[in-house]
């Protein structure tokens, strides 16, 4: 998959497309499908984005921040691609609003929270079926590796 536009991403299989900000009522957990699947967070702002200090969930908890210095370095080496953050969970309901810190806050990613326009992110998903969400993951961020020298901005792992 190229990861350079938002039409790659769809190409690929995503749905949903979903701005944070319009997922803070409990009603829209239930936008998210409770099946096995991967899901990429999209930052569609071209420009130069601004790293918060200490970042926020929904639930404004604070999360563990990264130093601003370190964001920007990782920023300058993913620049140009929307894509943020690549996961993946047996249950994406399950996991995105964990993630989202809709229920409670999950550490993965947290990157994404000293955003300062964080509620603008997009989240997209598709179902994986029968396949392994992890084996999936590991190919959509081995192939985001091979087109930028570097994991997605929130990512820090394989």
């Amino acid at each position: 998959m190229r990861f350079s536009t938002i039409q790659d991403v769809k190409e690929a299989g995503f749905q949903g497309f979903v701005a944070v900000k319009d997922l803070q009522c409990p009603s829209a957990r239930k936008v998210f499908p409770d099946v096995p699947g991967v899901y990429v967070v999209l930052r569609m702002a071209t420009t130069e984005p601004r790293f918060l200090p200490v970042g926020t969930s929904f639930r404004k908890v604070m999360v563990k921040p990264y130093a601003v210095e370190r964001l920007q370095r990782k920023w300058a080496r993913v620049r140009g691609s929307p894509v943020v953050y690549i996961g993946k969970s047996e249950s994406l309901r399950r996991r995105l609003n964990l993630y989202l810190g809709l229920r409670r806050n999950h550490s993965g990613g947290r990157a994404i929270w000293q955003f300062s326009d964080a509620a603008d992110l997009l989240v997209c998903w598709t179902p994986t079926s029968k396949a392994d969400p992890r084996a999936i993951e590991k190919q959509l961020l081995g192939d985001f590796f091979a087109a930028y020298s570097s994991l997605p901005f929130a990512n820090w792992a394989l």
